[in-house]
């Protein structure tokens, strides 16, 4: 296991800017449909649940987030066509879609820059009115952002060093395309594959490691 100097605060709530479904009188005035990769039992879905109590009470009742965890309504470039259709409201991105709606969130991805937490988060802080008027310019609300922490690698064999590190076919999310790149420039082999094929890659030993 080695921990790579990259922290990512990657996970973002984006919001389509449509008009929202209405309901009947006796139910919520605004149903927003949220996707989400997270697995529904992690902690993961347990903060998000959270987030939608806070906002039902904050509203007093008028709001409710209704969640699809899982990745059941496909992977990020999937939900954006589903939410510029109408089908869905919003997304608790891992990283892919908050880039393409807020592209100077890229630079949180560059591996190297950021040596702890803080440095990352201060960052973060002096982007927020640039990634929410990006985030809006493209017709999303920036609702909330969050910590994915650093990357840390998990591999079949140790890796000690940077020739170690350039033998390892290492996955990473296919639509995680500055990583890609970083990785080929480094002469790292990335394989790239959707979240659901990571585990079946890995067991076939067409990776190495994570």
């Amino acid at each position: 296991m080695t921990r790579m100097s990259r922290f990512a605060v990657a996970v973002v709530m984006l919001a389509w800017l449509v008009p929202t479904h209405h309901a009947a009188a006796d139910e919520p005035k605004h149903k927003l449909r949220i996707s989400t990769a997270a697995p529904d039992g992690t902690s993961w879905a347990n903060t998000f649940i959270a987030f939608g109590r806070d906002i039902a009470k904050q509203t007093h009742g008028e709001v409710e987030l209704k969640y699809y965890f899982g990745g059941i309504a496909g992977d990020e470039m999937e939900v954006y066509d589903l939410m510029q259709a109408g089908k869905l409201d919003g997304i608790v991105s891992g990283g892919p879609l908050c880039r393409k709606v807020a592209p100077s969130m890229r630079v949180l991805d560059v591996i190297g820059l950021f040596q702890n937490q803080e440095e990352a988060q201060h960052v973060l802080n002096q982007l927020r009115p640039t990634l929410t008027k990006e985030a809006h310019d493209n017709g999303y609300a920036l609702l909330a952002t969050g910590s994915l922490g650093p990357i840390i690698m998990f591999s079949r064999e140790p890796i000690t060093s940077m020739a170690d590190l350039q033998k390892s076919r290492l996955w990473t999310w296919d639509l995680n395309t500055v990583f890609i790149k970083e990785g080929t420039e480094m002469k790292i082999p990335i394989v790239g594959t959707g979240l659901t094929q990571a585990q079946k890659a890995f067991d076939e030993k067409r990776t190495d490691g994570f």
